[in-house]
């Protein structure tokens, strides 16, 4: 039983060592198979033809925040009673309009108070007046002290100064009174107005909001040379473009956008199901110049917004446009690497060559996600070939084998 037992043992240890070994040989020859196969298998690499386009620089904007120039509250100077509103939302004022009165019952008792009193101390600066100058000529005959001359002047110049001191004071409520009449700040148009006929005012309360929103602008504090140059001739109109839905009014007007009573110059453009209104744009200030260097620089544009569509808010889904269509050797936006500098030329003997470039503006495909080609204003002449993914470390790399693809 034993003697079995021992030769069982055997074999099992036998038959294990046969599977190990015959593994170790199956390792040995797949890996010999590999090495050889990545020896003789070449890389075929991707490359496209460089073409000439007319091409013009569209960006997708982070959120975008309009303000103005000319917005401002139209307050109450003065407590009183908001007697009198003589516009309504959306209507057109000029500067110095009549917006709305209020009244201070207060401020118009006083007046009648100093009114009143104006006139009595008058009638005693008149008769002192009489007085002193009859004193005059008798002091000169000896008729009257000089005690009862200097006193008949003292009444006499202190009713003066009284008359001064209260015509003053009516002067300052009478100011008080014209600050009571609400005008127009700037030409513009009654955008909201806040309290009703009647209302309790205090001093500073706001009665209404008057705007000019015809002209609106926003800005970019980011901005690089890289953006400068894609943004290139700075000179040249741009386009802002919108979607539609976001053109809903928070300033209640008269009017919407698309009646007869707009000249709407936006134009509807559309990128697959969404709807896009567009505006004209310019860069109106540049901080620091362009001839100066810098890292950063902040740049203000100036929107048109003669169609009234537009508000101080912000937008979200904004697209930012050059108007400028320029010809340009063009490669796709992958291609391009070391910060939008260089490519990766494949020459006629089958060498790849980083080259440096200057790129231009680049333009975005249809879905607007990333921009699918790249103006190259220096650099590479028509039908060069490039890598169509850019890679640095296949500089040099001689006898390549590559496929042109269409794009």
């Amino acid at each position: 039983m034993k003697k079995v037992f021992t030769v069982a043992i055997s074999l099992v240890i036998m038959l294990i060592a046969v599977i190990l070994g015959y593994g170790f040989y199956l390792n040995y020859s797949n890996e010999k198979n590999i090495a050889l196969s990545i020896a003789h298998q070449k890389r075929v690499y991707t490359a496209v033809r460089c073409r000439t386009e007319e091409i013009f620089n569209r960006w997708v904007r982070w959120p975008v925040k309009f303000y103005s120039s000319k917005r401002a509250d139209v307050v109450s100077r003065n407590a009183g009673i908001l007697s009198r509103i003589y516009v309504e939302p959306g209507q057109k004022v000029k500067e110095g309009r009549l917006l709305a009165t209020v009244t201070s019952e207060e401020i118009d008792s006083k007046l009648t108070e100093l009114a009143a009193e104006i006139a009595r101390v008058r009638t005693m600066r008149d008769k002192y007046k009489v007085t002193y100058e009859r004193y005059g000529k008798l002091k000169d005959l000896g008729a009257v002290t000089l005690e009862q001359y200097d006193m008949s002047k003292a009444e006499y110049f202190g009713a003066v100064e009284e008359v001064k001191a209260m015509t003053a004071q009516r002067e300052q409520y009478e100011l008080m009174r014209e600050r009571l009449s609400l005008k127009a700040p700037f030409d513009g148009e009654v955008k909201f107005i806040y309290k009703k006929e009647n209302s309790y005012l205090t001093q500073g309360t706001p009665v209404m909001m008057v705007g000019d929103f015809s002209t609106l602008y926003f800005y970019d504090d980011n901005v690089s040379d890289e953006d400068i140059m894609q943004l290139s001739p700075l000179e040249q109109d741009f386009e802002l473009q919108i979607e539609s839905k976001e053109l809903q009014k928070v300033y209640k007007d008269k009017f919407s956008p698309g009646s007869s009573n707009y000249a709407t110059l936006g134009k509807d453009l559309y990128y697959g199901d969404k709807k896009y209104r567009a505006y004209k744009v310019r860069v109106v200030k540049v901080e620091p110049p362009v001839d100066q260097k810098a890292d950063r620089r902040s740049m203000i544009y100036a929107v048109d917004n003669s169609s009234g569509d537009l508000e101080p808010k912000i937008y979200h889904d904004v697209i930012l446009c050059g108007t400028t269509v320029m010809k340009s050797i063009v490669v796709p936006f992958s291609a391009v690497g070391d910060n939008m500098t260089a490519v990766m030329v494949l020459s006629k003997d089958g060498v790849i060559e980083k080259r440096q470039v200057k790129v231009g503006p680049s333009q975005e495909g249809e879905d607007m996600n990333a921009a699918i080609k790249v103006a190259i204003l220096e650099g590479l002449q028509e039908n060069e070939l490039v890598l169509y993914d850019f890679d640095a470390f296949l500089a040099g790399k001689k006898n390549v084998e590559f496929t042109v693809r269409e794009w």
